[in-house]
């Protein structure tokens, strides 16, 4: 078989820009998805005239400031896009409507701290300071290994380690306005266990540019990409499940689906889950004890993969993007008790809605065993899911009067939709090993498997590529090892 051929599974953000990258260097690809639609996680569904959006929030590179701008443009993913900023991009507020505003501009962010708790001011102008620090060094951009990103980051090293010792919740702890000790912990896309220099880098990127949000959504996003790969003359399969990679000796030959069809090839990439890959598509033949014990050991549940979207109407246009609402008493939503929601309005892109119309979201945490155990009585988890709808629905109708009334369609997704849907195990994203994380960010979990030639894979379950940047980055990685491999210099051109 011509090792100029390619089997790509899985046409999600990184399945997609592998093709196209493949393409640009003059391979023959085949793109396999199970799903209609590509896309993978990076997408958006309809439902009675609303779309509901389930992936980007801000995109790192999408400015032309950016250091990773030149991968969505040589992707087409953003190709004569408009680019939505907003002035306000979160909000964290009490029951009782007090507010900690999640501005742009670093000075009115400052500012609107320092009105919150004089007594504060040494500790805000440290937080500040940070991001202006990050406003001088991109983060991810570390992520596409350039020596340029990496003399940034020796320059910037005693910052990084600094801020990136404590998280949301360990800084939050030390303001003396208790309303800011409990609000900061969830500001501008924080979680408690949020990296501070993660968040940082967040809120300086949002300031300067560098990150912002793709009109259109995600969908339309992936699409671009798509229309790209095959434009350059890459061949997308879809409907089409992988049940096996097929060897032969020590080296692949190509993929049997699951309606018996073979494609052959000279090399497969894998950018599917990587437990379906490894552990079925290629029956746990090629591993080592690092990936033993990384997939022996998952997470029960990863952050917002229980999803409450609501087609209502009502017009919302003087509302942030975002709102993270802290309840005056928890509220037991789904597996647990809640003390907060997170909810996302979808008002910045009109085609989300029936003109006069608002899609909301809604994004809460929740355990997989939960749903799965459900999901054996079909019309017990339809109730339960109902329930969790409701359960939202309560809660917003406090700081939305009358938002019950307008709500046209409800639409739940659980850990059990993701994992139907993409075929992430468990409905999860990659996670972090309990041990050997430093071996997982220089040398990836599984970019090759022991064993097994012409075998690849590439994205979030490769190791350590959370982030749709980072899956692009990923793949385009992999494009150069396979171009030096062949003896060819990698090309990569704009569209």
């Amino acid at each position: 078989m011509d090792d100029k051929s390619l089997i790509i599974i899985g046409a999600g953000i990184s399945g997609l820009a592998a093709g196209c990258y493949a393409r640009m260097n003059g391979y023959q690809t085949k793109i396999v998805e199970m799903h209609s639609q590509p896309g993978g996680f990076c997408t958006a569904w309809k439902r009675k005239g609303y779309t509901f959006d389930f992936c980007i929030h801000d995109l790192a590179g999408a400015g032309s400031n950016s250091a990773l701008h030149h991968i969505w443009q040589e992707l087409g993913a953003l190709q004569d896009v408009p680019l939505v900023r907003f002035d306000e991009f979160w909000r964290v507020e009490n029951a009782s409507g007090k507010p900690l505003m999640g501005y742009r501009d670093v000075d009115h962010l400052e500012l609107h701290l320092l009105a919150h708790s004089s007594n504060d001011r040494k500790l805000i102008r440290q937080y500040i300071n940070g991001i202006r620090h990050f406003d001088k060094f991109e983060l991810f951009a570390l992520q596409e290994g350039s020596p340029k990103a990496f003399l940034a980051m020796v320059l910037h090293l005693p910052a990084l380690i600094r801020w990136s010792s404590m998280n949301m919740a360990d800084f939050a702890e030390h303001f003396e306005d208790p309303f800011l000790r409990t609000a900061f912990k969830y500001f501008q896309y924080g979680t408690p266990e949020t990296p501070l220099s993660v968040h940082m880098n967040f809120a300086a990127n949002a300031a300067n540019g560098k990150f912002a949000w793709p009109a259109e959504g995600s969908l339309a996003f992936t699409q671009r990409i798509a229309r790209r790969y095959e434009s350059l003359g890459g061949e997308l399969i879809l409907n089409a499940k992988v049940d096996e990679i097929l060897v032969d000796g020590d080296q692949v030959a190509g993929v049997r689906l699951t309606d018996g069809r073979i494609l052959q090839a000279g090399r497969v990439i894998s950018t599917a889950d990587g437990m379906s890959t490894i552990y079925h598509m290629l029956d746990g033949q090629y591993t080592n004890r690092f990936i033993e014990r990384y997939y022996q050991d998952p997470p029960d549940e990863s952050i917002m993969n229980l999803v409450v979207s609501l087609g209502v109407r009502r017009e919302i246009k003087t509302e942030p993007r975002a709102i993270t609402l802290l309840l005056d008493k928890p509220h037991y939503i789904g597996d647990r008790m809640r003390d907060h929601l997170d909810i996302e309005i979808m008002s910045y892109e009109p085609s989300f809605a029936p003109h006069g119309c608002t899609s909301v979201k809604v994004v809460m945490d929740t355990a997989y065993h939960f749903w799965d155990a459900l999901y054996q009585d079909r019309q017990n988890y339809e109730q339960v899911k109902q329930l969790v709808a409701e359960g939202v629905l309560q809660v917003l109708e406090k700081r939305f009067p009358g938002l019950s009334q307008q709500v046209e369609v409800v639409d739940v997704a659980t850990p059990k939709t993701i994992e139907r849907y993409t075929g992430n195990y468990h409905g999860c994203n990659a996670w972090f090993p309990k041990k050997g994380l430093l071996r997982m960010m220089l040398f990836g979990l599984s970019r090759r498997l022991p064993g097994l030639k012409r075998f690849y894979m590439a994205g979030q379950w490769s190791g350590m590529a959370v982030g749709l940047h980072t899956t692009a980055i990923s793949s385009r990685q992999l494009i150069q090892r396979i171009c030096k491999e062949d003896g060819q210099a990698f090309k990569a051109r704009l569209d």
